[in-house]
């Protein structure tokens, strides 16, 4: 047992996943989204599941990917502020020169987006490529924050990502970002570090991290000041 909690979590995943069990994925998925959607919603209504039912369902999700306790992200204050974002992207003439979002990676735990519209707008870095997202009418896109990727200590990470314009048709995007309240502590969850698997990141309060999160970004640091290098 204790060779296999030393395993990368991938590896981890493959000696644990049976055949049954990713046969049962597709299904579990189809319930998962069936519970949260409906066919006949007023805007006000998407409204109201994109902000509590979805996010609440989310946060239990996660606890249990991460083999977190029950309720883990709803204590210490780590998701207790809920901000609702929309935004609004018009035609450019020359999108080449105009960004809707510069690169950035979100300061909170995640993001859940609904994009509106058939054009690709949302692009996200991978491999130093940047990889358009299309929008899917049927579903939401989901982004991880650094807190998160704190918190997980790194089994899940933040992505870079920007929006970019279009020269014929606008898109109006809307989020509903999950936030810590500025006194919590954030740092990796205890359940999953042990000396195997040792925290990779330091603590901070919330507040002090995203005081200077989106000027360092700007500024094209890093947050190599909040993590916890081996040889430390």
């Amino acid at each position: 047992m204790s060779s296999f909690n030393c395993l990368p979590t991938k590896k981890k995943g493959s000696a644990l996943m049976t055949r049954n069990k990713v046969a049962d994925y597709p299904q579990a998925s189809t319930i998962f989204r069936k519970r949260y959607t409906t066919g006949e919603t007023t805007s006000d209504t998407n409204a109201i599941i994109l902000r509590n039912t979805f996010s609440v369902g989310l946060k239990n999700l996660l606890n249990t990917g991460l083999g977190l306790e029950s309720g883990y992200f709803n204590g210490n204050g780590l998701s207790q502020v809920q901000l609702m974002s929309i935004n609004h992207y018009p035609p450019s003439s020359d999108p080449s020169l105009t960004l809707g979002l510069p690169k950035h990676s979100d300061v909170n735990l995640f993001t859940i987006l609904l994009q509106a519209g058939e054009v690709p707008r949302l692009q996200v870095l991978e491999d130093r490529k940047w990889l358009a997202v299309d929008p899917l009418p049927t579903a939401f896109v989901i982004t991880i924050g650094y807190v998160f990727q704190v918190i997980s200590n790194r089994k899940l990470k933040s992505v870079d990502h920007m929006v970019v314009r279009n020269s014929k048709v606008a898109q109006t995007t809307v989020g509903n970002c999950i936030f810590p309240s500025s006194d919590s502590r954030i740092e990796p969850a205890k359940a999953l570090v042990d000396k195997c698997h040792p925290p990779l990141y330091k603590s901070f309060i919330f507040k002090d991290f995203s005081d200077t999160y989106i000027s360092e970004i700007i500024n094209g640091i890093t947050t190599e000041r909040y993590k916890i290098h081996l040889s430390e």
